[in-house]
């Protein structure tokens, strides 16, 4: 199942990238994109707790590597703030999600090297690094309807590869991670045996 996984992930980054270079998403309706990420998260939530299967390929993942993942954020968070620096992305989304993105990014190797085994710390930041997602993925949403030219470099290769390939994969990672820490409290784990 890992290795299945993985050839999956590998497909859709690829699939990903041949679209972005198409420039497909420059030509699709808004919000296209925030209906991807929210429609490719909750497939793999459902997958999570509908498929015991899923469920055994998450509990065999590394909390350490699922923590250090984020660090590919900072990326993002600085092309967010110098597009807005450049006037050419709105700073309403630039800024909170920019340095929501580095703030997450630099602190997940911390947090992976000195709070792996405090499960509350653990859950708490994956929550956190998740609710900025979801916030970034609202505002976005909320630009793409009203003023779309402020977000129109999201629509462009390589910024378009972050809803159709790493917001959706980062979100899912948050979620076998939190997947993970709610397992190790017992009452958690049993619920999840019995299904």
């Amino acid at each position: 199942m890992k290795r299945g996984m993985g050839f999956v992930i590998w497909i859709w980054a690829l699939l990903a990238i041949a679209i972005s270079l198409a420039r497909i998403p420059e030509h699709i309706p808004v919000p296209y994109a925030q209906i991807l990420v929210a429609a490719l998260t909750a497939l793999f939530f459902l997958a999570l707790v509908f498929s015991a299967e899923v469920r055994r390929w998450a509990r065999s993942l590394d909390l350490h590597a699922l923590t250090v993942f984020h660090i590919w954020r900072i990326i993002p968070g600085i092309a967010f703030i110098m597009l807005h620096n450049r006037r050419m992305l709105a700073g309403g989304f630039a800024v909170p999600a920019g340095w929501g993105d580095i703030a997450v990014g630099v602190t997940a190797p911390i947090v992976a090297a000195f709070f792996i085994e405090r499960r509350a710390i653990m859950l708490l930041w994956h929550l956190a690094g998740m609710l900025d997602l979801t916030i970034a993925v609202a505002i976005a949403a909320g630009f793409a309807m009203e003023l779309p030219a402020w977000i129109e470099p999201l629509r462009h290769f390589p910024l378009s590869l972050l809803p159709l390939f790493a917001v959706p994969l980062t979100l899912q990672v948050h979620i076998a991670a939190i997947y993970q820490i709610l397992r190790s409290y017992r009452l958690f784990r049993e619920a999840d045996e019995r299904q």
